[in-house]
Parts: C-alpha cells; structure tokens; sequence
C-alpha cells in the first residue's frame, strides 16, 4: 500500500513538473512568436532595402537569427506535443504503471518503467524477509513464552502438591 502511496506522489510530482515544463515551452513559445513577428518586419524592411541594393538576404545576421528562431520555435513545436503525449499516457496511467501501452513509450520511457519496476521488486523482497524474520522472532518469543508458562504451571503444581502432602500429614497427626 506504501507503494501505491509514493509512486502516486511521485507520479503526481512528476505530472507537475510536466505541467511546469509545458508551461515554460508555452511561455518561450509566445515569447518566440513576438520575436518572429520582429523578425519577420525587420525581413520585410530588409528585403525591401535589398531589392534596390540587389544585395543577396542569406548574407544578413539578422535574416539568420530569423532562420534560427524558425527552427528552434519548430523544435520546441515538436517537444511541446511529445510532452504532452507522455502526460497524457501518465494521467492515464497514473494508478498502475502494468497499464501503460508501451507501443506509445519511448525507449528511454520504457528503460525507465523497467527500472522502477526493478526498485519495486527489490522494495517488496525487502519488505517480505523484514517480515519473515519479524515472524520468525516472534515464533521464538511464542516458544519461550509457552516453555515459561508451561513451567511456571509445573511449579504450581507441584507447590499444590507439597502443600496437599503437609496438610494431609498435619491432619493426620
């Protein structure tokens, strides 16, 4: 049940963290657009000015930082929608890890499962000789505990008996 409980937490954690991370991709997103929508009036102005100069655009650094914001904002295009499919698959998943569909995982997604699975496994072969050995100590303290029991009993008894053997020779004379 503590299993449960922490992979929970833990899953919870990380499902904030992804939220976290989405919304930071989000935020250098919206951040990238405006500096697009820059670029791309700076372009316009450029080119303008280079139809008349006749002056190629590639060779401008301001048409190149145009051409890298394109490829990163793509990229993060890209990473944005992966991270959403692995919350996805995580909130659908969140209960039992057995459950996930692993066609959808990445290798380094399924690695990980594997290695969690790995500790749990560990963690509960753990568990079970912790609690092998609490009942074997506690088997030993029965044993002892009835020897005890069954000695005290044999000592009353047998104080009964000396007291039955006086009484009976002092009722006799």
């Amino acid at each position: 049940m503590e299993i449960m409980v922490f992979d929970k937490e833990r899953l919870l954690s990380e499902l904030k963290l992804d939220k976290k991370a989405r919304e930071t991709i989000q935020e250098d997103n919206r951040k990238l657009d405006i500096e697009i929508r820059k670029l791309e009036k700076e372009l316009n102005r450029l080119q303008k000015e280079d139809l008349l100069t006749k002056a190629p655009p590639v060779d401008n650094p301001t048409y190149k930082k145009y051409l890298e914001q394109i490829k990163f904002k793509e990229s993060q295009r890209r990473q944005l929608a992966v991270d959403r499919e692995r919350l996805r698959i995580m909130i659908e998943a969140r209960t039992d890890i057995t459950e996930l569909n692993v066609e959808l995982l990445t290798q380094a997604e399924l690695i990980r499962i594997v290695k969690q699975l790995e500790r749990r496994k560990v963690d509960t072969a753990s568990k079970l000789q912790q609690a092998e050995n609490s009942l074997d100590t506690t088997a030993k303290e029965v044993i002892k505990l009835k020897d005890a029991l069954k000695m005290y009993q044999t000592e009353i008894e047998l104080r009964d008996r000396k007291r039955g053997v006086s009484r009976l020779h002092s009722q006799k004379f």
